[in-house]
């Protein structure tokens, strides 16, 4: 069954069961849903409905005696075609805008943010974590001298990812050098994957080509899929 074929009334039990069972958490009997709500149909209509639901994919039952429950596709069906849109108001939409106006670019600001704000207008507690792209971007790199011949690599990624690492130099360079390095790798990784700075042609620069080496190493690596969580509202759980 798809969306489009969906009748009112099972748009309907669907919403229903999806509100009954976020209040109660226990599965959702046709009798239940026939009593609590006042429907105009009897228990065996809603019971096809629901079998309908089900085997489209949105209800699911956690045994055979058991009411339904909704599936992810359920809960994301009703969030998209069933909630109804709402708007907040234009004095509220200001005052977050230049809350994360004042954040800066601090992605890990963002996050505390996003998670407040969240908690804030929803009255509920809000989890909140870093979008991770599928594929690591290169967006800038820094090298610092730490002490003599050894340096600190530090790679940072598109949506936030920061990567490190200690490098120890054939000879001691200074930090105007290693400066000037990292701009020019960044002015050239810019943007691009790991496949796109393997393509890039070998610099005739020794340390530049050795640095690249490594960024590319960097890049190789799998992306983190889980970071920090950043949690706010659980008050509002209490």
């Amino acid at each position: 069954m798809a969306e489009s074929d969906f009748s009112e009334r099972q748009e309907t039990i669907l919403a229903l069961i999806v509100h009954d069972y976020i209040d109660s958490a226990i599965p959702v009997g046709s009798k239940r849903l026939v009593a609590m709500f006042g429907l105009d149909v009897s228990p065996a209509t809603v019971r096809n409905e629901m079998a309908a639901l089900t085997e489209a994919g949105f209800l699911r039952q956690p045994h055979t005696s058991a009411g339904r429950v909704p599936t992810e596709e359920g809960y994301r069906y009703f969030v998209r075609r069933l909630i109804g849109e709402t708007d907040l108001p234009e004095k509220e939409k200001r005052t977050i805008s230049h809350q994360f106006y004042q954040a800066g670019g601090d992605v890990g600001e963002w996050m505390r943010l996003a998670a407040a704000v969240l908690a804030h207008q929803s009255k509920v507690a809000s989890l909140v974590t870093a979008p991770h792209p599928e594929r690591a971007v290169f967006k800038h790199l820094e090298l610092i001298d730490i002490r003599g011949r050894q340096i600190l690599m530090v790679l940072v990624l598109a949506g936030g990812e920061v990567r490190q690492q200690m490098l120890t130099l054939a000879e001691p360079v200074t930090q105007e050098l290693l400066s000037a390095t990292a701009n020019r790798v960044s002015q050239l990784c810019q943007g691009m994957d790991r496949a796109g700075i393997d393509a890039l042609p070998t610099p005739g620069d020794a340390l530049e080509k050795d640095i690249l080496m490594l960024v590319r190493d960097l890049m190789g690596q799998e992306t983190l899929l889980s970071g920090e969580v950043y949690r706010d509202g659980l008050i509002n759980v209490l």
